[in-house]
């Protein structure tokens, strides 16, 4: 662990934690269920990922329009939808809500067990400032689609940059359009061929964590559940409901 790391054993530990330092600030959360895990895009922890984006994005985009109820209607439309379902993208996810960023830091599968989980939390101006993203006002974010800037991390842009160019992450709002960006209040950085840890950038005062001990998981587990934060919840579709039900009924 870090120095400044904070310890968090229970929902209402993070809640005081974050009311008495960064009360009325706009702050990111992103819960990774391993502390070792790197704050990088899914592409970037793959070998030639990025080479491979457009591949992704046209296998994806074959059979996913039979599969997809509204069909997306923008480039970047496709790419959240890809992120969604665990298409490797240059996206990285995060929420507006420190309760759903927690959920994912204590998420219970086989290979977290036993593991500190952390949850990440983003000042998303900071790091727009950091790469010469800052907008007009100083609390105004750039919107993918809305912003023709944010068109410069679009694959097929990134793909015919030169191979030298290092443009900066951005953070930025999107459009709501599928269930899963608004139950789980998503917003998003996105990087371009720079796919640094966003930790790692700068100082890194653009982002700092909590650390939720391995033996104190469940019990936030059960604390979220009772405040209505299931699998259900973040994911509404109804294979999730059904994990949730059989859980509940059956144990």
């Amino acid at each position: 662990m870090r120095h400044n790391d904070i310890i968090i054993q229970s929902v209402s530990e993070l809640l005081s934690a974050i009311s008495e330092q960064h009360g009325k600030d706009l702050v990111w959360y992103r819960g990774h269920a391993d502390m070792a895990w790197a704050l990088a895009p899914s592409l970037a922890r793959r070998d030639h990922g990025l080479d491979a984006e457009m591949a992704l994005i046209k296998r994806f985009q074959q059979d996913a329009v039979h599969l997809v109820k509204e069909m997306p209607q923008h480039d970047w439309d496709w790419l959240f939808l890809m992120r969604h379902h665990g298409v490797p993208t240059r996206l990285l996810d995060w929420s507006e809500s420190p309760l759903v960023g927690l959920y994912f830091a204590v998420e219970d599968n086989n290979e977290t067990n036993g593991v500190d989980g952390m949850l990440w939390c983003l000042d998303p101006y900071a790091l727009n400032e950091l790469s010469g993203f800052a907008r007009p006002h100083a609390r105004e974010l750039p919107c993918f689609v809305v912003d023709e800037d944010l068109d410069l991390y679009l694959p097929k842009r990134v793909k015919a940059d030169p191979p030298h160019t290092r443009t900066g992450p951005a953070a930025a709002i999107a459009q709501r359009r599928f269930l899963r960006l608004y139950a789980q209040f998503g917003v998003f950085t996105i990087a371009h061929r720079d796919v640094t840890p966003l930790d790692r950038l700068g100082e890194a005062r653009h982002v700092w964590r909590y650390v939720v001990p391995a033996d104190r998981k469940e019990m936030v587990r059960r604390e979220l559940a009772l405040l209505g934060l299931t699998r259900v919840k973040l994911f509404p579709e109804l294979e999730h409901l059904a994990d949730v039900i059989t859980q509940e009924v059956l144990g």
